[in-house]
């Protein structure tokens, strides 16, 4: 009777968290003329942080664009950045949550000096309130628009991948930059192969602490999808391209649940003979375990930017097209075998999407960029888990068909390039938010406005932020049997660290009570 009892309570709490964290809604931001963003991640407090660019009057140059929203997509906060050695602005492509609570920020920036113009690779590390703790820029680089092209390694420090004209492997090579937890050059790679053009557009460290780097060869003026398995000095292990007879491009990749790949790319050797999303799932060593085209109209060209996998095995895949109506934003779900769940186009006429994440909610979120009367500015859509978010979207029909797609494995040159540069930034704030639509949950807002769990998933020792002082409350952890297993009081405190020690992994419930009403969050402790 018991565990018929803990079965229910399991799935009433289930639903229940289900039932509250459904929020749906489609938001723009703004900071200027032009805005856009590559990149962003769901943060530890359920919240947002968008990397975007921004260009505040005709004529001016690119800044970064850093916004901070709560889980409804309102603005927190905002930060404008521009680096003072750059006379051509920079331009903003990954951003991601850093151990210590603050984010990394990746991107590049351009210098004209007399008439030779040169990019260069930018890293700037932030609090946790988007204030500059420091900026390095790395020479020699050039850039790729798409996918995410770095993160946090598991050392503390950071790995970025683009290009460079100056590779020692055939002059225009994938770059591959290490970086200490201060931004200071570890070591760099150029990669590539002695008679083709190479660019790197991301990279992740695997679980091996190795790395995955995804990019383009362009041989003999045929695009085609680059694959680099890197040791954790950067040193080539295997490589190998993928393609057919016309230009394929390699945008992102992650690593899977069963140590394989999952390959977002664009292809026009396959679909329509246009642009089409292309999926290439392969082994721990490359193999290609299946691919999936995915195909609109005979006219419409469709790229396929970010994938990411998800919860269920499955994949979500997000990028730009156009189509019979204008450019469209949108989201692919399929199942574990690439096989079309739904899919879905956002906007109205002129937008698009460059990445892609499933929340914690279970709902999906993708960035972009919108046009609103003729500004343009960048576009954050949060779905639920069918992909709805409640207003200018609607089905977007597509042919899947799997690909024969020519695999081979390549010989990849290495050599060693680059240092750091210090650089300094000038920090700005502003802007504005639009909202299209909004659906927020039963009790959403008090549940997530009142207090953040950081981090979560923990081991047992966590903190948690409240809004305001309480001036007499009080802490409980309760676990899945109702049972408290933790409880401390909270006497004129903002913050509290909680340390459980010996705890059980699995899922508990925080509990706050501030003297008047209860709040309640989910937890997840994991085992060191």
């Amino acid at each position: 009777m018991k565990k018929q009892n803990l079965l229910i309570l399991i799935l009433i709490l289930g639903a229940y968290f289900n039932s509250i964290a459904q929020v749906k809604f489609q938001k723009s931001y703004s900071h200027g003329i032009t805005n856009k963003a590559y990149s962003f991640q769901q943060t530890s407090d359920n919240g947002y942080v968008i990397l975007g660019t921004t260009r505040t009057t005709f004529g001016s140059s690119n800044n970064l664009y850093l916004i901070k929203t709560d889980s409804n997509g309102d603005t927190l906060w905002t930060k404008s950045f521009a680096a003072t050695s750059s006379n051509n602005g920079s331009e903003g492509h990954a951003v991601q949550q850093t151990n210590d609570g603050g984010y990394i920020l990746m991107a590049y920036h351009n210098d004209t000096v007399g008439i030779a113009t040169t990019d260069n690779a930018l890293l700037i590390k932030t609090d946790a309130s988007g204030n500059s703790l420091w900026c390095k820029s790395y020479g020699g680089w050039y850039y790729n628009s798409f996918g995410q092209i770095g993160q946090q390694t598991n050392d503390g420090g950071y790995i970025m991948v683009g290009g460079t004209f100056f590779g020692g492997a055939g002059g225009n090579d994938i770059y591959l930059i290490k970086t200490d937890n201060n931004g200071d050059s570890l070591w760099t790679r150029t990669l590539g192969k002695t008679t083709s053009y190479d660019v790197g557009a991301s990279v992740i460290q695997t679980s091996d602490g190795g790395y995955i780097v995804i990019g383009t060869s362009l041989n003999s003026g045929i695009a085609d999808i680059y694959l680099i398995k890197t040791d954790n000095s950067g040193n080539p292990s295997w490589s190998k391209t993928y393609g057919g007879t016309s230009d394929d491009y390699g945008f992102t990749v992650q690593q899977t649940s069963d140590g394989g790949f999952i390959l977002s790319c664009s292809t026009s050797s396959f679909g329509t003979g246009l642009v089409n999303p292309y999926l290439i799932k392969t082994n721990s060593n490359g193999d290609t375990l299946w691919t999936k085209v995915y195909s609109g109209n005979s006219s419409d060209e469709i790229s396929g930017y970010a994938v990411n996998q998800t919860n269920d095995g499955g994949y979500i895949l997000t990028g730009g097209a156009t189509i019979s109506v204008g450019d469209i934003a949108y989201i692919i779900k399929t199942d574990s075998t690439g096989n079309l769940t739904w899919s879905k186009r956002y906007g109205t006429s002129d937008e698009a999407s460059f990445s892609v994440t499933q929340c914690n909610d279970g709902g999906y979120a993708m960035v972009g960029s919108t046009d609103m009367s003729g500004n343009q500015q960048i576009y954050l859509v949060k779905t639920d888990a069918n992909g709805n978010s409640d207003c200018n979207e609607s089905n977007l029909p597509l042919t899947v068909n799997s690909a024969s797609t020519q695999v081979s494995n390549q010989t990849t040159l290495s050599s060693s390039q680059g240092v750091a540069v210090p650089q300094s930034t000038i920090v700005t704030s502003g802007g504005t938010s639009t909202t299209f639509c909004t659906s927020v949950g039963l009790n959403e807002i008090q549940l997530d406005y009142t207090f953040s769990l950081f981090p979560n998933p923990s081991s047992g020792n966590f903190n948690i932020t409240l809004n305001k002082n309480f001036k007499d409350g009080k802490i409980a952890v309760i676990n899945l049997l109702g049972e408290c297993v933790f409880e401390e009081h909270l006497i004129n405190q903002s913050n509290k660290e909680i340390q459980m020690k010996n705890i059980s992994h699995g899922i508990y419930f925080v509990k706050v009570f501030d003297g008047e009403q209860s709040y309640c969050k989910k937890i997840i402790v994991e085992q060191d």
